[in-house]
């Protein structure tokens, strides 16, 4: 992307002109050198907060976690980094049509297909606790509490 300086403009330009309100950020890999996970840590933070400044929703993901939903095949999840990244490659192909995508890239597609599944199964979730609710004979005090929350 570059210089971290150049992050805001880029981070708006996503956000106004692109139409993209979340970013997500892979999180949890610290790295075997305590100085760089502080690194890390420290710039985590800061694309954190350039991202919220620029009116985006912020998702941390452990790599296992997208790496599971987005390039598991039934029981089999890929294990080792080099199968991880073939995967990611053929998965973000299938997804965007680009080839040639890098490994950072391919595994950027895969955290936003993550993303996209995780945001869109939020309303899946609260529709059926609206039906066990109202099954229970408990919406109205249900849906109260849930208006609430929003």
């Amino acid at each position: 992307i570059g210089p971290l300086s150049l992050m805001p403009k880029y981070l708006m330009q996503c956000h106004d002109d692109l139409h993209i309100h979340t970013c997500v950020i892979e999180d949890g890999y610290v790295g075997a050198n305590p100085r760089v996970a502080l690194r890390l840590a420290e710039v985590r933070g800061q694309l954190r907060a350039l991202a919220e400044g620029a009116g985006m929703r912020v998702v941390m993901v452990a790599p296992a976690t997208w790496q599971a939903a987005t390039l598991s095949q039934g029981p089999w999840r890929p294990q080792k980094h080099a199968d991880i990244v073939r995967m990611a490659k053929v998965r973000a192909k299938a997804v965007t049509g680009l080839d040639g995508l890098s490994e950072d890239e391919s595994c950027a597609v895969c955290m936003a297909e993550w993303a996209e599944a995780k945001q869109n199964e939020q309303p899946r979730v609260i529709e059926s606790q609206i039906k066990i609710a109202k099954r229970n004979k408990k919406f109205d005090d249900y849906s109260h509490k849930w208006k609430e929350t929003i």
